[in-house]
């Protein structure tokens, strides 16, 4: 029994030496990279830190995603939609990361307009899109891919463009703004707002994620998905 119980003492010790590890290799990594990281972390931000790099995540069960539903690698990518930055990512950086990851069923992307408590109240550009968003993933699965990219290029999601009653999409779209809405916000204030937009949480399905923010090389992203792809055995 001692022994049972000093082994459970050994693993649990190892599997805490791992954790931290890998808190210290993305922090280290993000607070080179990022000048809003130094900043937090001079001043002694610590909700900051904790959110961002010890752990916690975003909760991705729910969330409409774009490639296959057995990918191991997950990318959550909470993103201003009227951002130029965001346009950017698409034009520049996604179609890579779609032709080498995301086509092939090695990870699936999870497209997450921001959506403040402002937002929301004012039905801005990310909401719309957000309650749109999920009201095609929900009433017709297989557009979903289709009206995320027609919302990115500034185009209102409804129901006319697919098929989709007018009456069942107007329906979700009350469900989502009693019901859903209030999680979009809860994330957006807990794992967006800090620091630089867009920001990518990449890990396995939603979990130990390795947080990017602004618009870095597509060899970061790429380097990046590998890391977790070697952890998976993919």
């Amino acid at each position: 029994m001692a022994d049972m119980k000093a082994a459970h003492a050994l693993l649990a010790a190892a599997i805490a030496a791992a954790m931290a590890a890998a808190f210290l290799m993305n922090f280290s990594i993000e607070s080179k990279s990022s000048p809003v990281t130094m900043q937090k972390v001079r001043s002694l931000d610590i909700k900051f830190v904790a959110m961002n790099y010890a752990g916690m995540n975003p909760d991705n069960s729910n969330m409409p995603f774009i490639g296959s539903e057995s990918a191991g690698v997950s990318i959550i990518a909470f993103m201003d939609l009227s951002d130029q930055s965001t346009r950017y990512f698409f034009e520049n950086i996604y179609s890579n990361i779609s032709y080498s990851f995301i086509q092939g069923g090695e990870a699936k992307f999870y497209p997450r307009p921001i959506v403040s408590y402002e937002e929301y109240r004012s039905k801005g550009r990310n909401y719309r899109a957000a309650a749109g968003l999920y009201c095609i993933y929900n009433l017709d699965r297989e557009d979903f891919s289709g009206a995320f990219f027609e919302a990115v290029s500034g185009d209102e999601v409804s129901a006319g463009t697919y098929n989709i009653s007018e009456g069942s999409f107007d329906k979700c779209l009350e469900s989502f703004e009693n019901e859903s809405a209030i999680g979009y916000i809860q994330e957006t204030e807990t794992f967006a707002l800090g620091g630089i937009k867009p920001k990518f949480y990449i890990g396995i399905e939603g979990q130990n994620n390795q947080v990017i923010e602004g618009i870095p090389s597509y060899a970061r992203f790429r380097n990046t998905i590998r890391q977790y792809q070697l952890t998976i055995g993919e």
